[in-house]
């Protein structure tokens, strides 16, 4: 039996569909950028793109599957990329990214590649006259460097060299101090941008008086204790040196957490650098509907401010799911010198936050003095609250086996007999069904928009309805056969799943069978039969977000 033309038809429009839904969006050729461009708000995008007018009114972040950039509205216009965008333009640390412009007319993919080199020579931090001195033999009259209000960057900008030196304001210059060589300033030079690491320029200090050091402040009775060594002797106030071994007491993350799938952040403050480490580590790409667990150690004449960026409140599609903290290795930390400190009290710091929903969550800790003025540089933690799925809507193609077959039935006489008989045309080795069907994720906390985390092994349960099925007549039947089986999901786009059905076919009558003599027609009568049946899936954008959306309905 062939499939009538209607089926066909229907498969060829859904194939074309998915099509049209891959090629509505053009990726093209890697586009350098470089801070330069970041100051300008401006980048040049090459002769690819130059003939491309594009005003986009959403602008994705490719990583994994795209997150809509709040605030950012750019433009092709030109052969270059303009228009408004915090997100690109106030990037702290330029690295590569890929973007998807949307528009009115149409989609285009950018990414956005490294277009610097590292300068032969670096520049020099002149702490005295507060500038930055160009290594000798810098041609440029301009560098772009960035600001700072506090220990916040504020913007790229380009600022004026006179003779090799650019003054700095006080905020950056500190800022620039504090990073220690890993300040950066650009210029363009002979066609090409050089990026300058920026070193603390060695200067001859006259010899200190030796000065008495003011005690420093003592534990209180019952405090935990803290043992502090210094690997300069000659300058025991110095914390930069000071090497500390916390109590067990303080150990991170403790024993016992406010909830069993929290985000734990250990931040170790005594030192002149922040340091953390994550728990469980690889979180800064996290699932939604989780709470943070910030926990600081420093001492009591410090103070510390911790806040997390992004939208506070859950996320409906996924559910939290069996996420359990686990620990290992030794409690506490620090290796013990030969040099005592007295050192003031040892302290720790919590706190705990709220849920963000997807999106962009910076987490900064920042430290300061008993009068508030800062010290060091804040830390930064940079925080991706990904999208997640509790669900997928399928339109496929199932071929059924073995019982779920149709069969059709004929009268028929034999050769020099008048006896008229049933007889049964041979069976189609596999039917064919268009089928609709619906994916629900097992994993926990839900599927990241990213795609399946136990790749290639993402295994689902699976409902189908038959939508359309060819009779045995030729003509077309609807919601014929229902499917339930195991889905493999190979890419979020397709997937093949292996299913029982249960499907409506054409058979004899009851009391009827092939070759008994009949006058008049075939009895025959409907029934439903099982039989097995290989689902070819795919997954177009639009049945994605019907996915988003369906999904807060079977929460």
């Amino acid at each position: 039996m062939r499939p009538p033309r209607a089926l066909w038809c229907a498969l060829l429009t859904c194939i074309v569909a998915v099509g049209v839904s891959a090629a509505s969006a053009t990726s093209h050729a890697a586009v350098p950028f470089s801070p330069v461009d970041l100051a300008n708000q401006r980048v040049a995008v090459g002769e690819d793109l130059a003939d491309v007018e594009l005003s986009a009114s959403q602008v994705s972040l490719m990583a994994g599957a795209p997150q809509v950039i709040p605030g950012c509205a750019l433009a092709l216009s030109g052969g270059a990329l303009t228009g408004d965008c915090p997100f690109l333009w106030a990037m702290e640390i330029p690295t590569p990214v890929d973007l998807q412009l949307q528009g009115d007319d149409g989609n285009v993919t950018l990414s956005l590649a490294r277009g610097w080199t590292s300068a032969p020579r670096p520049a020099a931090l002149d702490t005295t006259a507060r500038e930055i001195l160009m290594p000798p033999g810098f041609a440029g009259d301009s560098v772009t460097y960035l600001t700072y209000s506090g220990a916040t960057p504020l913007a790229w900008t380009a600022g004026d060299v006179l003779d090799g030196h650019l003054q700095l304001d006080d905020a950056t210059f500190r800022q620039a101090l504090a990073l220690n060589g890993r300040y950066t300033v650009y210029a363009e030079q002979d066609g090409r941008v050089l990026a300058y690491q920026v070193l603390p320029k060695a200067t001859t200090k006259p010899p200190e008086p030796v000065v008495t050091p003011a005690p420093a402040l003592r534990p209180t009775p019952g405090s935990p204790t803290v043992t502090v060594a210094t690997s300069d002797p000659s300058d025991p106030d110095n914390r930069g040196k000071w090497t500390v071994t916390a109590p067990a007491d303080f150990a991170c993350p403790p024993a016992k957490l406010p909830h069993e799938d929290m985000i734990v952040v250990c931040v170790d403050a005594t030192g002149d650098t922040l340091r953390y480490r994550m728990v469980p580590e690889g979180t800064r790409l996290t699932k939604p509907n989780r709470y943070f667990y910030i926990q600081v150690l420093h001492f009591v004449d410090r103070r510390v401010e911790v806040s997390l960026g992004g939208q506070i409140g859950t996320y409906v599609p996924g559910n939290r799911g069996d996420l359990r903290i686990r620990t290992t290795g030794s409690r506490g930390g620090g290796i013990g010198g030969g040099q005592g400190v007295d050192a003031p009290d040892l302290t720790i710091s919590t706190q705990t936050l709220a849920p963000r929903q997807p999106g962009y969550a910076p987490l900064t800790v920042k430290l300061s003095d008993l009068q508030g003025e800062q010290i060091g540089s804040p830390l930064l933690v940079e925080f991706w609250i990904d999208e997640t799925f509790s669900g997928a809507f399928r339109m496929g193609v199932a071929g059924v086996f073995l019982g779920g077959v149709d069969q059709t039935y004929a009268k028929t006489t034999a050769p020099n007999s008048k006896q008229a008989e049933i007889t049964a045309s041979g069976k189609n080795p596999v039917d064919v069904d268009l089928v609709v069907g619906y994916s629900p994720y097992l994993d926990p906390g839900g599927r990241s928009a990213a795609g399946c985390e136990s790749a290639p092994f993402c295994f689902s349960p699976y409902f189908g309805l038959g939508l359309v099925s060819a009779n045995s007549s030729g003509s077309a039947e609807f919601f014929k056969s229902v499917h339930l089986g195991i889905e493999w999901e190979l890419t979020p786009s397709f997937s093949v799943a292996v299913t029982g059905n249960l499907r409506r076919v054409e058979r004899l009558a009851s009391g009827y069978h092939v070759g008994q003599p009949i006058d008049g027609d075939v009895p025959t009568e409907n029934r439903y039969v099982f039989g097995l049946g290989v689902v070819i899936n795919l997954s177009p954008s639009f049945l994605k977000i019907g996915a988003a959306g369906s999904a807060a309905l079977l929460q």
